[in-house]
């Protein structure tokens, strides 16, 4: 950076004998470029730091949100998995209890059995 407004402001050699207005306008206006360079670099440089930071969050919001997809599609398989389960239970269930092969299967599943099918009346004469 030997180029920049900082270096050339001090390589600016003042004529001794020679103090006017146009000189004292030039000394200010240069003064006033290297302050607004000295301020461009600060703000360059806040900005690059916060941009930096924002890019450090970004990626580690990036992270999260992988981390919380992969969990969310083991949560759906496992959804998945309980469902095929209790829908073979289900079915487990209607073949153990309502198939023709049991005790059930002579009784119509619209109608309960009357009461004397589980428990006969007694003779009481």
């Amino acid at each position: 950076m030997s180029d920049s407004w900082e270096n050339r402001a001090l390589n600016v050699v003042p004529l001794p004998h020679i103090s006017d207005d146009l000189d004292r306008a030039g000394s200010a206006i240069s003064e006033l470029v290297l302050k607004a360079s000295k301020l461009a670099a600060e703000n360059t440089n806040r900005a690059l730091k916060e941009a930096h930071k924002l890019s450090l969050q970004l990626r580690v919001a990036e992270d999260r949100i992988g981390k919380l997809e992969a969990e969310n599609r083991r949560n759906a398989e496992r959804a998945d998995r309980a469902e095929k389960w209790l829908l073979r239970i289900s079915k487990e269930i209607e073949a153990s209890f309502f198939s023709g092969q049991d005790t059930f299967s002579s009784q119509s599943h619209s109608q309960p059995a009357p009461l004397d099918a589980y428990a006969p009346k007694r003779n009481t004469r």
